[in-house]
């Protein structure tokens, strides 16, 4: 039977000796890990390297600026030899005054994010999904004589 209360769901298998949680997250893999102090939160990204020229190459050129985005709460990217897939990487430690299960949820909400973002910039350099640029709310034409509804 699957949960429906995400924070029962994870103060269960805190409380479990299991060493990893599978979870799917807006219909993508997590997986959580425990790991010496804390948690080892893992997001699968949609694509994979299957030995594309310069893929990685670009993935990797992603990083920096993601670092300048998320700062302290930036998931590293990891490539899993075994079958290609990317995956993003990012550690829930202990705060002083958190608990586990907060610092966990923060990080899982942080990892999601930065999938999610990673996906569609990856997508695009792999030359797959292209997203529709944003269309205005009113015509041009309304725009330049300033009548806006």
């Amino acid at each position: 039977m699957k949960s429906t209360d995400p924070g029962a769901l994870l103060q269960d298998w805190l409380d479990s000796v299991e060493p990893e949680l599978l979870l799917s997250i807006d219909g993508g893999d997590v997986v959580l890990q425990r790991v010496d102090g804390g948690v080892l939160c893992k997001a699968a990204l949609d694509i994979g390297w299957k030995g594309q020229p310069g893929l990685l190459e670009k993935a990797l050129r992603l990083s920096l600026p993601s670092l300048g985005q998320f700062r302290e709460r930036t998931a590293a990217l990891s490539l899993d030899p075994a079958d290609g897939r990317f995956w993003l990487l990012l550690r829930a430690g202990i705060g002083a005054e958190d608990s586990l299960e907060a610092c966990i949820e923060a990080c899982l909400e942080a990892l999601i994010t930065q999938r999610d973002v990673w996906n569609e910039l990856l997508q695009r350099e792999a030359g797959g999904r292209k997203t529709a640029a944003a269309q205005p709310l009113y015509p041009w034409s309304l725009r330049q004589r300033g009548a806006y509804a």
